[in-house]
């Protein structure tokens, strides 16, 4: 099994790298970007451990927080026969519904 991503998910991590790049320097974005990456590729191993999305059935939802209060990213993802498909990348903050729709 490997770890996909579309292409709505790499333009998220970009947006999240440029994003933090801009707010905190290229060092800690190049370090969050490795920290999602390594979240995401979990999921290989452990394909259940983000919870069903109850809006979107065939899509699980991983929580990647770098520090255990404040905000963080979603994952959300499917899983194929041979592969964890990742749709999305986004932000706690976001209106997930509305950004996950667009995806479908």
């Amino acid at each position: 099994m490997n770890l996909e991503l579309t292409h709505k998910a790499e333009f998220d991590l970009d947006e999240i790298w440029r994003y933090t790049a801009d707010e905190h320097g290229l060092d800690q974005a190049e370090l969050y970007l490795a920290f999602l990456l390594l979240e995401m590729n979990q999921l290989i191993s452990e394909p259940t451990k983000g919870k069903v999305v109850p809006e979107f059935p065939q899509l699980r939802c991983l929580q990647m927080k770098w520090r255990p209060k404040g905000h963080g990213h979603l994952a959300f993802y499917e899983t194929l026969n041979d592969a964890i498909r990742v749709v999305r990348v986004l932000h706690t903050a976001m209106d997930l519904p509305e950004h996950l729709a667009k995806s479908q």
